[in-house]
Formats: C-alpha cells, sequence, structure tokens
C-alpha cells in the first residue's frame, strides 16, 4: 500500500511539473523570436549603413598592417618589418594591432582581433597571433589571419553594432572637418586654372 502512495505522490510531482514545463516551453520560443527579430533587424541596419556610406568609403580607408617583425641583425642594433595588406580599410572595432597576453610578463603571444571595413565596403575581421619578448637579442613578430565577414557573420560575432556605427560616423566627421574638402576645393582651383591657360594658348 505504501508503494501505491508514493507512485501517487510522484505523480502527482508530474502533474505540478506541467504547467511550469509549458510556461518555461513558451518563455523560450518567445525569447528565440525576438532574438531572431533582433538578429534581422541588426542586419538591415548595417545594410543602410553601408549603402550610405559605400561612396566615402575610399576617401576614409587607410592602410591595414598585418604584420610586424622586430630582429638583432647584430647584438646592438635592432630592425622592424612592418607587412600591409593589399587591401585598405576604416578600422571600426579594435585596436588594428594586437595584444600581449601578459604585458608584465618578459615574454608572450600575441592574441586578439580587429574588425575593418575595406574601401569596396565588406567587413574583414583580422586575426592576430605570434609571440613576443623583451629580452635583448630576441626576435619578437606577429602576422595576422584575414577573413573577410558577411553581415550576418559580424552581427552574430562579438562585435558591438553600436561601437561599428560609431567608429564609421567619427570617421566621417573627422575627414569632413579635416584637410580632404580644403585640398579638394585646392585641387579644383588648380585644375580651373590649368584649363583657363590650355584656353589661352590655343588661342
Amino acid at each position: 500500500m505504501s508503494d501505491l502512495h508514493d507512485l501517487s505522490a510522484l505523480n502527482a510531482s508530474l502533474d505540478a511539473l506541467s504547467p511550469l514545463v509549458d510556461a518555461v516551453t513558451a518563455a523560450a520560443t518567445e525569447r528565440a523570436a525576438a532574438n531572431a527579430a533582433k538578429r534581422e533587424a541588426s542586419i538591415a541596419l548595417l545594410t543602410n549603413v553601408l549603402d550610405r556610406v559605400s561612396p566615402s568609403l575610399p576617401a576614409l580607408a587607410s592602410r591595414v598592417q598585418i604584420g610586424r617583425r622586430t630582429f638583432w641583425p647584430t647584438n646592438v642594433d635592432i630592425e622592424t618589418e612592418e607587412t600591409f595588406a593589399d587591401w585598405r580599410g576604416l578600422l571600426v572595432q579594435g585596436d588594428g594591432k594586437p595584444e600581449r597576453d601578459y604585458p608584465r610578463a618578459n615574454a608572450g603571444r600575441y592574441e586578439g582581433s580587429s574588425l575593418y571595413l575595406s574601401s569596396s565596403g565588406e567587413f574583414v575581421q583580422v586575426d592576430y597571433e605570434g609571440y613576443w619578448s623583451k629580452w635583448q637579442g630576441t626576435t619578437s613578430e606577429w602576422t595576422s589571419k584575414v577573413s573577410g565577414q558577411t553581415l550576418a557573420e559580424v552581427v552574430d560575432g562579438d562585435w558591438s553594432l553600436a561601437s561599428i556605427i560609431d567608429a564609421i560616423a567619427a570617421k566621417l566627421k573627422a575627414v569632413a572637418e579635416g584637410n580632404l574638402l580644403k585640398r579638394a576645393e585646392q585641387t579644383r582651383e588648380r585644375a580651373a586654372k590649368l584649363q583657363a591657360l590650355a584656353t589661352l594658348m590655343r588661342r
């Protein structure tokens, strides 16, 4: 009789779990739908940003360093070799260079990643690796693994959408308020003078 009572109690406990299971399942489904909607909205936002800024990207982009080697050709001389990508880009997140794993140590590994927006309008992730040393006579070197990123991969990655947009806006403002427009105006003025001179010479 005791066993039957125990089984009845267990069944009652299981019955009591059913509403909880339903509630958790519904909440999980709702959360998944919200995350999917947020993801789609983020991709759409990035698409709109690229559509707006693409014409200006060649003016915003600069050389991208993807490697550096510091070595000692002699016991007293030190030299550095730098490697740059064959494409230009705007740094939108990260430091544009690797980090040292243990900065207070005397030697260690390089690590970290940066995200660029290339002059052609594509996101590019640069992952750093290598080794460093503070000891004289020891070579320090880092290289990069470069990979193109779709908009979905950028949204799904560890990047901040707000930080990406802020970086683009800050660069646009800096260029607009800097010397680029002034140099463009000076170039137009020189072109006009050359055109006028050419016209006079043809007369």
